[in-house]
């Protein structure tokens, strides 16, 4: 890894119609800390140290499953997007997952539960794509290209 910095993402808790709020989740993206530093990040979560392939898991969103967990889904630089469930109401979550029925190109995605019960998740349906620059030096270059927008629905999330 080129950066040893560990990266986590979460949720907001509110018991009171959100006078006031708690952070919990803390769902992290490092997969390769520096030796040195695990021991400074010993209490982490099994789950911040296994999700190095999505980069990073930015811009959650969630809904409540029909058996009452909730399943949040996230952003990633992994080219797919990010799934996990919480059973107590979102102070312990997974270990976050690639879904990869679902890719990204690294771009916000919208969960919602519908009147009619269905899941409703939007998303771009592709993976960033790979353009090859001009003749001279042929490199390869990430656009951050965003198209495709789409919807999924899913009865069981």
């Amino acid at each position: 890894c080129v950066s040893h910095k560990l990266t986590t993402a979460g949720v907001l808790l509110s018991s009171n119609n959100g006078s006031t709020w708690r952070a919990t989740g803390a769902l992290g993206t490092s997969a390769c800390l520096h030796p040195k530093s695990q021991a400074h990040h010993a209490a982490l979560s099994r789950a911040q140290l296994e999700c190095g392939a999505a980069g990073w898991l930015i811009e959650n969103t969630l809904a409540q499953l029909e058996d009452g967990r909730l399943l949040m889904m996230f952003r990633s630089r992994s080219g797919f997007v990010y799934q996990t469930t919480s059973s107590d109401g979102g102070t312990v979550w997974g270990m976050p997952r690639m879904n990869t029925q679902l890719p990204n190109p690294d771009s916000k995605v919208n969960l919602k539960r519908l009147s009619s019960g269905l899941l409703a998740l939007a998303f771009n349906d592709h993976q960033r794509p790979v353009v090859a620059a001009p003749e001279e030096g042929a490199q390869e270059t990430l656009t951050r290209a965003r198209r495709r927008l789409s919807v999924a629905l899913s009865e069981d999330g």
